[in-house]
């Protein structure tokens, strides 16, 4: 509530055992009205001989794995019903680390010209 907006950049669902979707049931997404929130995700696959962090592993709940990309789609959608401005968008040239530098070009954007920049696909 301190801020007008929101730049999402490709979180870490999975980190610490889930943290973000226990933080993520218990939001209220009314608290995005009047705000921009965008939600940026790299989804470049992870090259096959680098291995994910030891802690990445799939989340399950009630004995189903978890579909990480649709939870931030979802998390996206919802708080998109209330925000002002904002939205979901993926970056396929991007994997995860990448997107710590898209994300932040993308709120400097967002910063210097106003409400109305979209994400721009960074080569």
């Amino acid at each position: 509530e301190a801020f007008c907006g929101y730049i999402v950049g490709d979180p870490s669902v999975w980190w610490h055992d889930g943290a973000l979707l226990n933080e993520w049931a218990a939001f209220d997404s009314t608290r995005a009205a009047g705000k921009r929130v965008d939600f940026l995700v790299g989804t470049k696959p992870r090259h096959p001989q680098q291995p994910p962090p030891p802690d990445a592993g799939i989340l399950e709940r009630n004995g189903e794995r978890i579909n990480l990309r649709m939870v931030v789609q979802d998390m996206a959608d919802q708080i998109g019903t209330h925000a002002s401005a904002g939205g979901y968008q993926t970056f396929p040239q991007h994997g995860h680390g990448d997107m710590i530098r898209v994300s932040l070009e993308h709120a400097l954007r967002v910063a210097a010209c106003g409400e109305s920049v979209p994400a721009a696909q960074a080569p």
